[in-house]
C-alpha cells in the first residue's frame, strides 16, 4: 500500500515537471491569496487556523514538492491556471479582489 503510494506521488511529480506551468508561481500566487485571505475582517478562528497551517506548509522547504502541490489543487481546485488569469498577483499599490476558498474545497467565488 504504501508502495503504490509512492509509485503515484513519484508519477505525479514527473507529470507537473514535465509540464509548461511553472509550479512555484502557483505555490507564490497560493500564498499570496492565502495571505490575502487572512487580512478580512469576517475571517472565523478556524479559518486563519487553517489557512496558517497551510502557510506554514506551503512556506516550509522541508514539505515535499508532491504534497504542496496536493495542498494548492484541494484548497483552489484543479482549474488553477484560470483562477490565475482571472486574479493574477497585482503589481505595487494595485490591489484586486480576493477568492473565498473558505466556503467549500476548490471553491472559487469572490470577495470584493
Amino acid at each position: 500500500s504504501s508502495r503504490v503510494l509512492w509509485t503515484l506521488a513519484v508519477t505525479q511529480f514527473k507529470i507537473i515537471m514535465s509540464g509548461p506551468r511553472n509550479v512555484q508561481e502557483e505555490i507564490d500566487w497560493c500564498i499570496y491569496q492565502i495571505e490575502l485571505g487572512l487580512k478580512q475582517p469576517n475571517i472565523s478562528k478556524d479559518q486563519a487556523e487553517d489557512s496558517h497551517r497551510t502557510l506554514k506548509l506551503l512556506k516550509s522547504d522541508k514539505t515535499p514538492f508532491p504534497k504542496k502541490v496536493h495542498i494548492i489543487r484541494t484548497r483552489f481546485s484543479r482549474d488553477l491556471q484560470k483562477l490565475m488569469k482571472e486574479f493574477p498577483i497585482p503589481k505595487q499599490g494595485e490591489e484586486q479582489p480576493t477568492l473565498d476558498i473558505s466556503a467549500k474545497e476548490g471553491a472559487s467565488d469572490v470577495k470584493p
